[in-house]
């Protein structure tokens, strides 16, 4: 097995303490927390593909949002 699909399929594997771990990273840590935002800020204006992509979840996930509250 290569070193790529290892990687995929450790954190397929173990996704959700991955995320947590993160998460409380993200929360504890202030350098990491703008480190982290400041990298998605410039991707974000670098990659129009990334940009498109990010336009496109947020688009599904209020419409989402928005068909909740019309079955409530």
């Amino acid at each position: 097995m290569d070193k790529e699909t290892y990687r995929k399929n450790y954190y397929r594997k173990n996704r959700e303490k991955i995320l947590e771990k993160m998460h409380k990273k993200y929360q504890e840590d202030k350098n990491y927390r703008e480190k982290t935002r400041e990298r998605a800020r410039r991707r974000y204006h670098e990659d129009p593909q990334y940009r498109q992509a990010t336009i496109e979840r947020a688009k599904a996930r209020y419409r989402k949002l928005k068909q909740e509250r019309k079955g409530t």
